[in-house]
């Protein structure tokens, strides 16, 4: 007798849940998957015996950390395209600054009004973190659907300023709760550091994308990132980390020294690497998007640009990330 397989979807139908919900269950229950391409197949009789099973409903998945240990992998790009996606999708966005480079600060900082341009030296996360400022005052406006929190490049000290604070690997999530209620998503930039406000920024998330470039060095920093959560995941402080689902999302680049065979290689490693049961997180490959520096004629030039081929490559892959279909 031939045996029956659902997809991921087909199960979460099948139980009557989500499938961010199923995700859950089945990494508690250890419930066994194969993959055909970037699917998870279940055995029907497999699911059938979750059925009953009694699981609290995840907490809403809002807080996504866009990080990599690399440098130069196009971290803040994502969060640009990632975050103006969701506005034109009528959708509330907070995106925050935890790069002490403070790059998305530099360029929207400079589209906002004078008013608004000297509050982001006294208005931004470090001052949040601080509790010198409440969010709402922190939060400023791109547009009426895009708000970000500035950086500052005073949070390369962070572990020294909170070197006397007990938990200051919460203090991000603690600080963002209350933007919960008000944006459907918030989006983290940050660092290729490992530093405290990373740290803390991980531990305040939902959702982890990794850009992976077509670099041996950018693959190993995504290994040793996710054997990172891992190990978060392992220890007693997995009570305090929120973090279900890591998406890998590979960097094509057009031409250059990193283009033909190479760049196949490392993306056939990257499959290699994550799509089997080598890791507890729960882990998902993204389709590669295009370096937005390779199509010059597209960039910001300080105007956001939604019609362009950069865009639509960007929301393609980015759309992956939310399951409930939001874009």
């Amino acid at each position: 007798m031939s045996k029956e397989y659902l997809n991921h979807k087909q199960a979460s139908i099948e139980l009557g849940i989500n499938e961010k919900t199923l995700t859950r269950i089945t990494s508690e229950k250890q419930t066994p998957y194969t993959k055909k391409g970037r699917e998870k197949l279940y055995l029907k009789s497999d699911i059938e015996a979750l059925k009953g099973v009694e699981m609290p409903e995840l907490p809403e998945q809002k807080i996504i950390v866009v990080h990599s240990g690399k440098g130069g992998t196009c971290k803040t790009t994502i969060c640009n395209y990632l975050s103006n996606i969701m506005a034109k999708e009528n959708l509330n966005v907070l995106v925050v600054d935890a790069d002490p480079q403070h790059y998305f600060t530099r360029f929207w900082g400079s589209q906002l009004s004078d008013e608004e341009q000297i509050k982001i030296k006294t208005h931004n996360l470090l001052a949040l973190l601080e509790g010198e400022k409440k969010l709402v005052k922190c939060a400023l406006p791109i547009n009426e659907r895009l708000h970000f929190i500035p950086g500052s490049r005073k949070l390369e000290h962070y572990d020294s300023l909170f070197a006397n604070s007990y938990g200051r690997e919460l203090k991000m999530q603690k600080a963002l709760a209350p933007a919960l209620a008000k944006y459907d998503y918030i989006i983290i930039d940050t660092s290729p550091s490992q530093g405290g406000v990373t740290i803390a920024a991980l531990f305040a998330a939902h959702m982890l994308i990794c850009p992976i470039d077509p670099e041996v060095d950018s693959l190993d920093s995504a290994i040793e990132l996710t054997k990172s959560i891992d190990s978060i995941k392992r220890s007693e402080m997995n009570t305090h980390f929120n973090l279900s689902k890591l998406f890998i999302l590979p960097v094509k680049q057009k031409e250059g020294i990193f283009g033909g065979s190479f760049q196949k290689e490392v993306l056939q490693e990257i499959n290699s690497v994550f799509e089997g049961d080598n890791f507890v997180t729960d882990i998902k490959i993204l389709k590669p998007i295009l370096n937005d520096k390779n199509i010059p004629e597209e960039r910001w030039q300080g105007i956001f640009k939604d019609k362009t081929k950069a865009f639509a490559n960007h929301q393609d892959s980015l759309r992956e990330v939310f399951q409930d279909g939001e874009i």
